[in-house]
């Protein structure tokens, strides 16, 4: 589902996992990576999607729910991990295989055909981010999960969105 050329998919979403593939053309990234490599692989499947198209898993925080396949998958598929440096050094997240790009919350990435920005949220985690998502003709996805509380300094990053998704439990 999605405006424009812009689709995504909730491959879940609940504290037994979260997950989100975002496309564009050619471009394929997965937003956080909660479930078992081999559940994101088939799950993506059912939607048509072959995993090896992912070009990289941008995670919005630490916590299993959003990042329990994250290093298998990457491993298995050659993919970087971006995250906050608050993120990766979750004691699960330390241990990620190569291509891992850390992150302050507020920077703006170029990630597999996206531009990526990212900003601080609310959350019991060590840097959690949410992030807006840009392809090449300014359609725009706003992603916050588990926001703690609408606070102005992060609600103020989610304007100007074609889709917003919000994540809760």
């Amino acid at each position: 589902y999605g405006p424009g050329g812009l689709q995504f998919s909730v491959l879940g979403s609940g504290s037994r996992g979260n997950a989100i593939v975002v496309r564009c053309g050619s471009h394929t990234i997965l937003v956080d990576a909660g479930f078992s490599c081999r559940e994101l692989e088939r799950r993506m499947r059912w939607i048509g999607i072959e995993p090896a198209a992912v070009e990289a898993i941008v995670l919005t925080h630490e916590h299993q729910d959003h990042c329990r396949g994250a290093d298998r998958f990457a491993k298995r598929n050659k993919v970087p991990i971006y995250a906050s440096a608050g993120t990766l050094s979750g004691k699960r997240l330390r241990r990620l295989p190569g291509a891992v790009r850390p992150f302050r919350a507020g920077a703006e990435l170029e990630v597999g055909g996206f531009l990526v920005h990212t900003f601080g949220v609310s959350h019991d985690a060590r840097e959690p981010v949410g992030l807006v998502l840009e392809d090449a003709r300014g359609w725009r996805l706003g992603v916050v999960a588990d926001l703690g509380s609408r606070g102005d300094a992060s609600w103020s990053q989610l304007r100007d969105l074609d889709v917003l998704v919000i994540e809760a439990n």
